[in-house]
C-alpha cells in the first residue's frame, strides 16, 4: 500500500472518530467543542488537498 493511501486512510479513522466524539456531550468528554471543530476542518483541508 502507497503511503499516501495510508495517511488517507488514517485521515479518514480520526474523521470517523472525531465525529463520534462530537456526539458526546461536551461536559461529559471535557472537550471544547470549538477545538473539536478546528481539527475536523482541519483534517478535511488536509483530504482536499491530497
Amino acid at each position: 500500500m502507497a503511503l499516501w493511501q495510508r495517511l488517507v486512510l488514517t485521515v479518514v479513522a480520526i474523521v470517523a472518530a472525531s465525529i463520534i466524539i462530537s456526539i458526546e456531550p461536551a461536559h461529559k468528554l471535557k472537550i471544547d467543542q470549538n477545538k473539536l471543530q478546528n481539527c475536523r476542518s482541519n483534517i478535511l483541508n488536509l483530504v482536499n488537498v491530497l
